[in-house]
């Protein structure tokens, strides 16, 4: 892997081992020495500033995940990239948003509010990446309330699904979507019908990825992430939030 890496001149490595599963503390042990040793490896045999970091779930200083928080933090490795989105997903029992900010824990079980302190308490703020979502998902509803039902999908009805910004975006444009904002999540939602099907769509835009650049600048995060480069297709909106963050940091 090293000579891959000399030769592509790659800068850095993205660790993503999403192990579902609550872990036994002696696995998430191990897989942090795993991270220690290839860090030291790759940093031995590689001649350039080469950085290793590690995805980790947004739950991941909360609950037992692989990813022990506090170990890693204490590693060699450059940085933890905390996947802070699909807090709700297309197979939740709701719809709800992606990434909260507020409303846990009455409202939802947890949120970025309450993920911000947990890591705050594990880790230094210098080696945490907000990881952002370009997507939202889709779901199949009851109603259009807040907390929609999901109503398990079929052919006639369609399915609960994923979708990047930029199918998000051109559907508000070309069908005059009108977007909600749901200012517990501080989150955008769109409600609307196909045919004579409830859909409920959350997802990410400006006012919203706004919300969570200012609450990282406020933890004195190392930086902000995306997942992923080009779902925004060819809107600029939201990587240009990126590109002036980058500009004043």
């Amino acid at each position: 892997m090293s000579k891959m890496v000399e030769d592509y001149k790659f800068l850095g490595i993205n660790f993503d081992f999403e192990y579902m599963g609550d872990a036994p503390l002696n696995l998430s042990q191990k897989y942090t020495n795993y991270i220690e040793y290839m860090s030291t490896k790759f940093k031995e045999d590689v001649d350039y500033n080469f950085q290793i970091v590690v995805s980790v779930f947004a739950d991941s200083a909360k609950k037992p995940r692989l990813t022990d928080i506090s170990s890693l933090s204490k590693s060699s490795l450059d940085y933890i990239f905390i996947m802070a989105y699909d807090f709700f997903v297309p197979t939740s029992p709701t719809s709800g948003p992606i990434a909260p900010i507020g409303g846990a824990p009455d409202r939802y079980k947890y949120d970025l509010s309450l993920m911000f302190e947990d890591f705050k308490a594990k880790a230094p703020s210098t080696k945490l990446i907000l990881g952002i979502a370009f997507y939202g998902h889709n779901w199949v509803v009851q109603n259009h309330s807040p907390l929609a039902t999901r109503i398990p999908g079929n052919n006639y009805l369609g399915y609960s699904i994923s979708q990047n910004y930029k199918d998000i975006k051109k559907k508000i444009d070309e069908e005059g979507l009108k977007v909600g904002w749901d200012a517990i999540a501080q989150a955008p939602f769109i409600n609307y019908y196909k045919g004579s099907v409830a859909r409920k769509i959350y997802f990410e835009n400006e006012k919203s990825i706004s919300k969570k650049i200012e609450l990282a600048k406020q933890y004195s995060y190392a930086g902000i992430g995306i997942w992923a480069l080009g779902y925004d297709g060819k809107y600029e909106n939201l990587i240009n939030l990126y590109k002036n963050f980058l500009e004043s940091n």
